[in-house]
């Protein structure tokens, strides 16, 4: 039995290569992000660092050239990471009632949030006091941002799910 695929072995060998140095960075990455906050395997830096450097070396040498930088960004990519691996496609329906209630907001302002709780971690290890203020500032927005999607969201589920108001009865006169 024989095998036939579309691709070439040259870039079977490009994605091959190419999901080792994801696996490496987001490993290495992950672990470093998790030390930086009081857990993680600080002892296995040194051997993540090395198995990411092979993986880029060996992407090296089956493209000839370093990965681009746009695929090391999309690669450590956190909202992209997490949607890999989703079967879930919202429909447009569900996108517009999201839109409504409030969801795609409170999403967003967690993103917001997660990125300046990084920006402000990294600018703590270089003693980087403005890009630290920065990251203050859009946490403290994405705050904010986020306390208004979820008050959006109650109201939008206090007028959705909410018992209609019953008429009073008057009273009888005595």
């Amino acid at each position: 039995m024989r095998v036939v695929s579309e691709r070439t072995e040259a870039e079977i060998r490009t994605h091959e290569v190419e999901a080792k140095v994801r696996v490496t960075l987001r490993r290495l990455a992950a672990n470093i992000m998790r030390v930086s906050r009081g857990s993680g395997s600080s002892g296995e830096l040194g051997a993540q660092m090395v198995a990411c450097i092979e993986a880029m070396e060996a992407y090296r040498d089956v493209v000839g050239t370093w990965v681009p930088s746009w695929d090391l960004n999309q690669m450590l990519d956190a909202d992209a990471a997490d949607a890999e691996d989703r079967t879930f496609v919202p429909s447009a329906e569900d996108l517009a009632r999201w839109e409504e209630d409030g969801s795609s907001d409170r999403i967003l302002a967690v993103s917001d949030i997660r990125r300046a709780c990084l920006q402000m971690t990294a600018s703590m290890l270089l003693n980087q006091t403005p890009q630290k203020a920065r990251g203050e500032h859009d946490f403290h927005e994405g705050l904010r941002r986020l306390k208004a999607a979820r008050e959006r969201s109650r109201a939008y589920d206090q007028a959705r799910y909410a018992p209609a108001p019953q008429a009073r009865k008057k009273p009888k006169p005595r």
